[in-house]
């Protein structure tokens, strides 16, 4: 949670940080990339990339705190 709320600090512009696919979306943060998609292994969840950190980051934490607070913004579930 705790990378999730320093995550939701950052400024990010949807028109250029922001890649949407039918996979699911990518989010540029600086020189750290992340993905967010759904998990081919595990019905229903999530898998989140980065490429910056080996774990759980602000990066990260950024990228699943814009898909929660701009979900109207980024497309239908």
């Amino acid at each position: 949670m705790a990378f999730i709320m320093a995550g939701g600090r950052c400024d990010i512009d949807l028109a250029s940080q922001v890649r949407l696919s039918r996979h699911g979306y990518r989010l540029t943060v600086g020189a750290a990339n992340v993905v967010i998609r759904l998990d081919p292994r595990r019905p229903r969840q999530l898998a989140i990339n980065g490429s910056r950190c080996a774990g759980a980051c602000a990066h990260q934490g950024a990228a699943r705190s814009l898909m929660l607070e701009e979900r109207r913004a980024l497309g239908p579930a």
